[in-house]
């Protein structure tokens, strides 16, 4: 029987597939590419955008299991084949977390360096996250003349 623990670590596993994926699909040229308006805030490359998403799961799983996360590891500079690496595995992390929490952990109280939530919004938030990112991840690869519509071919026997 799958738990509410088991379903959420498995969207957050094929959430990160998907992103990993849509970085892999994303030209070479372009995975450091940060696209400019005139007079607009500076945007992030496909790959910082993907280090965020490393950080933020690995800071989740860190606060959810009752650790300070360490963020000392993190290299500054990632290839798309390191970074889709590393998204998977810190995914993987924060699903084995999310896998062993019990029902108290959704409605405790975790501490972030920009405020406080409960366990529930954290699990639901590493998701947005990811997604998010996947969003702008696209756009960028609209920005440069891709307008394929890319699906992992593997999300539909995660």
């Amino acid at each position: 029987m799958m738990t509410v623990f088991d379903y959420q670590a498995r969207i957050i596993e094929r959430t990160a597939a998907s992103l990993a994926y849509w970085l892999q699909m994303t030209a070479p040229d372009r995975v450091n590419w940060k696209p400019t308006v005139e007079g607009s805030a500076p945007t992030r490359s496909a790959i910082e955008q993907i280090q965020e998403c490393i950080r933020v799961n690995r800071t989740f799983a860190a606060k959810l299991s009752g650790h300070e996360p360490d963020h000392g590891n993190a290299p500054a500079e990632l290839t798309s084949e390191e970074a889709q690496q590393q998204l998977i595995s810190s995914a993987k992390e924060l699903a084995a977390v999310v896998r062993g929490l019990d029902e108290d952990s959704l409605s405790r109280d975790y501490t972030l360096s920009w405020g406080t939530l409960p366990g529930l919004i954290l699990i639901e938030l590493a998701v947005a996250n990811m997604s998010y990112h996947g969003g702008q991840i696209n756009l960028i690869q609209l920005l440069y003349g891709d307008e394929k519509f890319h699906v992992n071919p593997d999300f539909f026997n995660m």
